[in-house]
């Protein structure tokens, strides 16, 4: 019975991940995933008006493994396994977006069957923990982007399953050291978790650390190899590091990883009472973890596991003078804590009950709420209706070309016509002219496009012969009303 609910339950997960995933929008990294895998990470736009179809070689193109090694060291910032493991899953399933999400989505359920293993092994109901897990928000998120999270969440379950072999073996804990290794050359922040593994594993089980450490030195220094060539790359992303704003900052994000942003879906004058009330239902779900009768080399498994993300994230912000915290940075300990919570509301049902309502709630914000969402996909559906046949939408080039064009011009139908621009100059005017109506999309998502869309918006105020017209939300018309425009 438990195994036919079991069943049910990871397939009630795959509908609903793959309808999130096919609900939400573009965002702006995983069209780092879309243009690397094409061959060109940095695409250069046309300096002219297009319409998509003439730009589609940029989305479908087909990068080799070299080519994908070597600008993941000269452009981004993560380790290769996953987008070589994305470019096959690619040449199988077609070029959409919503096919590479596919990819993580089926390591996500994969992961979740062998969390219920793992809760099997150390004594937890395997649909609780599998519920309660999938119900993380930050899980979720990190199970439908076209990134590289649910392939590195999928290696580290796998390499903590043969850890936790009833009969370890030599080649058990080879495969298990490999396995962690391996979800360092995912995801550089697998490193944490997988530290904090072996540290476990040193405190329990010395004897076994030497295969374990053999296994997991086959992938560190492809790791190394990759994360010293690109330990510089981010700078000026995040703020620099201040003791106070940093905790608040990690308390916060570990809660949203865990609850979402609830708040953000009602109205503001109930917000502050909801962030309230979450926050005292959090501090009761800490209570109950911390008193969960586990045996202490259990409980001290899924502490480690659960904090090795929060933990790994501070010591990166005292190490580099940054504050490196992000929802989905903690997507890692979010299993760790299913299995907590799972274990800890077992004799609490109304509790339980309570938890998983909340995160359907956060869910259903993630697949439908707009709060959630980047704003290209609905822009461009919105900018492509105000500029009917004649119009020119002008979009931001963005800090990188990326993740703000990538999107829009994904979502924009092949009639669109499109200007991807740098700067707000008056060569601007000059090619507007040709085109009775102008349409500025509302794309400050990033440090350049909140500098240039509002000099854009002045130059057009500015120009005698434009007038602006009312729009749909977030979206500005300006339309010329001096001569007949030509072309």
């Amino acid at each position: 019975m438990r195994h036919s609910r079991l069943q049910l339950l990871l397939l009630l997960a795959a509908l609903a991940l793959s309808a999130i995933a096919a609900l939400r929008g573009g965002e702006y990294d995983e069209f780092y995933t879309v243009f690397l895998l094409a061959g060109d990470p940095r695409p250069a736009w046309p300096a002219q008006p297009f319409h998509p179809p003439q730009i589609r070689a940029d989305f479908t193109g087909a990068a080799s493994l070299a080519h994908i090694a070597t600008a993941l060291r000269n452009d981004d910032v993560h380790p290769p396994l996953y987008f070589w493991l994305a470019k096959y899953w690619r040449a199988a399933f077609g070029p959409s977006l919503l096919a590479l999400r596919l990819l993580s989505v089926l390591c996500a359920i994969i992961a979740l069957a062998l969390l219920a293993r793992i809760a099997t092994a150390i004594g937890i109901d395997p649909p609780s923990a599998v519920i309660l897990t999938l119900g993380c928000y930050g899980f979720a998120y990190s199970s439908i982007v076209a990134r590289d999270f649910s392939l590195t969440t999928l290696l580290i379950l796998t390499g903590l399953l043969a850890l936790l072999a009833t009969k370890p073996t030599r080649r058990t804990d080879m495969l298990g050291g490999g396995l962690l290794g391996a979800a360092c050359c995912t995801n550089d922040l697998a490193i944490f978790t997988a530290i904090a593994l072996w540290l476990w594993l040193a405190a329990h089980a010395q004897r076994r650390l030497l295969p374990v450490t053999g296994g997991a030195a086959l992938f560190i220094p492809l790791w190394a190899w990759f994360f010293l060539a690109q330990r510089n790359s981010r700078q000026g992303q995040f703020h620099h590091f201040r003791a106070r704003s940093a905790l608040a900052h990690l308390v916060r994000d570990q809660a949203a990883a865990m609850l979402g942003g609830l708040p953000k879906y009602v109205p503001s004058p109930l917000s502050g009472a909801i962030a309230v009330g979450l926050g005292l239902f959090l501090l009761l779900l800490l209570v109950l973890i911390i008193r969960i009768r586990l045996d202490t080399e259990r409980k001290t498994l899924l502490a480690v596991g659960a904090l090795a993300p929060p933990i790994g994230l501070l010591s990166l912000g005292l190490a580099f003078h940054t504050m490196p915290f992000e929802i989905r940075y903690l997507w890692l300990g979010l299993p760790f804590i299913g299995l907590l919570l799972a274990a800890a509301l077992a004799p609490h049902q109304r509790i339980r009950a309570l938890l998983i309502a909340l995160n359907l709630a956060a869910l259903i914000g993630l697949a439908l709420a707009p709060q959630t969402m980047q704003p290209g996909t609905r822009l461009a559906r919105r900018s492509a209706r105000a500029a009917g046949v004649s119009g020119l939408v002008i979009i931001p080039f963005g800090n990188d070309g990326v993740g703000i064009p990538g999107p829009f011009i994904s979502a924009s139908p092949a009639r669109a016509t499109i200007l991807v621009a740098r700067r707000a100059t008056p060569g601007l005017l000059a090619i507007a002219d040709a085109y009775p109506r102008i349409i500025l999309p509302d794309l400050t998502v990033d440090r350049t496009s909140r500098i240039f869309t509002p000099a854009l918006i002045a130059l057009f105020q500015a120009a005698p012969c434009w007038t602006q017209q009312s729009g749909p939300r977030g979206v500005l018309i300006f339309t010329h009303h001096c001569q007949a425009p030509h072309g």
